[in-house]
């Protein structure tokens, strides 16, 4: 049986662009805030936080974009953010027994990694190689830290 999800997802993304250009900039900034809240939302960590403390957060959370077979992380790197991928495609590759270097996983829009460095300084055990061109949410240990010492 044939996905037709990602053709009908390009399509629909066709049609609505022009329209959400067309909006003031202030709704593009509130539905884009909007998004941010719901990609968050989807950490169970996240989950049950306030409305208002998720706003902020998504807020503050820096967005980036990745070129295709870059790095977003790299094996023993310090790790200070939790990384969701707002769109593209993830490799997470790590030691397995053997002591190669393999992939384990391709995480996709909506996914999520680095959540353990919101609450303490970690080492990351995973390098996150891009497979496409990404766009990726980054939300810091200090901006995650500061609203929930807040509560």
């Amino acid at each position: 049986m044939m996905n037709l999800q990602p053709a009908l997802e390009r399509r629909t993304e066709d049609l609505f662009l022009p329209l959400l250009l067309a909006l003031p900039l202030h709704l593009r900034h509130d539905i884009q805030l909007f998004q941010r809240i719901k990609l968050l939302r989807n950490v169970p960590i996240l989950r049950e936080l306030p409305d208002q403390l998720l706003a902020e957060m998504a807020r503050r959370a820096q967005v980036r974009y990745y070129s295709e077979f870059e790095n977003i992380v790299t094996l023993n790197d310090q790790g200070d953010d939790l990384y969701i991928i707002v769109e593209g495609r993830v490799e997470l590759s790590g030691l397995v027994p053997s002591g190669q270097v393999k992939a384990i996983t391709t995480l996709r829009s909506g996914h999520y990694f680095g959540e353990a460095a919101l609450f303490e300084p970690t080492v990351r055990i995973v390098t996150a190689k891009c497979v496409q061109t990404s766009e990726i949410l980054s939300l810091g240990r200090d901006v995650f830290q500061f609203f929930v010492n807040e509560v």
